[in-house]
């Protein structure tokens, strides 16, 4: 098998093909202010952490119990998608 590379056919255009626009060319975007926005975001992101260590403290030592979620929490959930399948 043979590939030709023919960079100005159009190959979605059907059967009769026309060569494809090139696009006129753009001046380099200056990503100085894109990268000090970046800087500023993170700089944010980090003295306003969504992670709270008590709440990993919690679902750590829940992950860890066999017994959760208990017997009575999975029979009502249980019990809400019979009712959710059985109306449906």
């Amino acid at each position: 098998m043979e590939v030709k590379f023919n960079p100005g056919l159009n190959v979605n255009s059907g059967a009769g093909q026309s060569p494809v626009a090139r696009q006129p060319e753009t001046s380099p975007v200056d990503t100085t202010m894109s990268f000090e926005r970046t800087q500023a975001l993170e700089k944010t992101l980090q003295a306003n952490s969504p992670i709270r260590p008590e709440a990993v403290t919690r679902a750590s030592a829940l992950v860890a119990d066999d017994n959760y979620p208990g017997d009575d929490a999975l029979d009502k959930v249980a019990g809400l998608l019979a009712d959710k399948i059985s109306n449906e």
